[in-house]
């Protein structure tokens, strides 16, 4: 196989675009939520960490309490997961407080 320069430089091209592209997709899925909002969150759904920062109380407690425990709580499963919808967050909270 004889070594062609264009094709190593294609190659570390390709690799550098994959990176980042890679990067900027994380950066986006990590700042969905974050944006505006109570806490930060143009996102449909909020995180159990985003609920624990609003309620504050800990992340384990809205796990636990809500998530699992208590059947009105608007909570649903993304495989290991929970996302809790916003709309429905804030009307389930504001009958709660």
């Amino acid at each position: 196989m004889d070594f062609d320069p264009k094709m190593v430089i294609v190659q570390a091209l390709g690799a550098m675009i994959n990176e980042a592209v890679e990067k900027k997709f994380r950066e986006l899925v990590n700042s969905l939520g974050r944006e505006n909002g109570p806490i930060g969150g143009t996102s449909a759904v909020y995180t159990p960490e985003q609920v624990a920062e609003i309620m504050k109380i800990s992340v384990d407690t809205v796990r636990s309490k809500y998530c699992k425990d208590d059947p009105t709580f608007p909570v649903r499963r993304a495989g290991r997961k929970y996302l809790i919808p916003v709309d429905a967050f804030w009307k389930w909270f504001n009958k709660e407080n």
